[in-house]
């Protein structure tokens, strides 16, 4: 039997009912490539080990039983077999060719090593201060640079819900996502960015964003109360000045030092103005905690 081309992977605790809506339409794209789902089960006490097991032979299941995102994709990156390893999350609905779509941007750009699609959200539920605001990825998983197929700006890169990296990217990291990092740890945030950081991304090696690849992902309401913003806010300025000064020769150059209180100064609203504020000091905590 041929191996697969392609790896689509998943890290999961407690989700079964997202689950068992899921990866049903997740098994049926694509049905003209070879590809496999991996599934890293990070020590769930639901029935997900039950809807896991009642797809065996259709996936690849992994377990991870110490808590933390970041180590669970890190068990499945070494379980997966295909030379295109595609990450998503498991609350996400796939566009029908969300899969080929990223495939064929590998296919034609054969020396670009990572890629990145849309992630479309619903903004019904979402109060028009986040809407409009710099906070709307940090807050809402949003994810859209254009109609137009372009590397990314630097240091930006393709984040969790639907990005994916070459194979021969990884040689030499055992573990690249970073387990001080990301959900289930002290810092749920930045995982990602550690991520292509520790593979050697950054000035010069660029990941390609891919618009047609698309996802929908529903946000958190609860991230839209202004205590989970301030709190969100916080860790992600934490998590960008740890990267910052961990990957000082890898960050975008402006960005190490920026002036921070800039981005302060061009709220639209009371509520960003104070989520922005705290977003500086825990950039300066982070940066700090980074130099030890």
């Amino acid at each position: 039997m041929e191996e697969p081309q392609i790896s689509l992977i998943i890290a999961t605790r407690n989700r079964a009912d997202s689950l068992r809506r899921l990866l049903p339409r997740l098994l049926a794209l694509s049905p003209g490539r070879r590809w496999e789902l991996v599934v890293a089960d990070n020590g769930s006490t639901d029935a997900t080990p039950q809807v896991l097991a009642s797809l065996a032979g259709r996936l690849r299941m992994v377990r991870e039983p110490q808590p933390g995102k970041s180590r669970a994709l890190n068990r499945a990156v070494a379980a997966a077999k295909g030379e295109l390893l595609v990450f998503t999350d498991d609350d996400i609905e796939p566009d029908a060719a969300w899969l080929d779509e990223l495939a064929a941007a590998a296919e034609r750009h054969p020396e670009v090593d990572a890629f990145g699609g849309r992630i479309l959200i619903d903004h019904s539920g979402v109060p028009d201060w986040v809407l409009c605001s710099r906070l709307r990825q940090l807050l809402t998983s949003a994810h859209d640079y254009g109609d137009a197929e372009a590397p990314y700006p630097a240091n930006r890169f393709p984040i969790g819900p639907n990005m994916a990296v070459r194979r021969r990217a990884l040689r030499g990291v055992d573990a690249p996502f970073p387990v001080e990092l990301g959900p289930g740890s002290r810092v749920p945030i930045g995982d990602e960015t550690a991520f292509f950081y520790s593979l050697g991304f950054g000035p010069g090696r660029l990941a390609l964003y891919v618009p047609a690849a698309k996802v929908r992902h529903q946000p958190e309401p609860s991230y839209f109360t202004l205590r989970r913003a301030l709190r969100r806010s916080y860790l992600g300025g934490y998590a960008a000045g740890y990267l910052n000064s961990r990957f000082r020769a890898r960050a975008a150059p402006e960005l190490v030092g920026v002036p921070l209180w800039n981005k302060v100064a061009t709220v639209r609203s009371w509520r960003e103005f104070f989520c922005s504020a705290v977003r500086v000091g825990g950039y300066v905590f982070g940066y700090a905690r980074g130099t030890r």
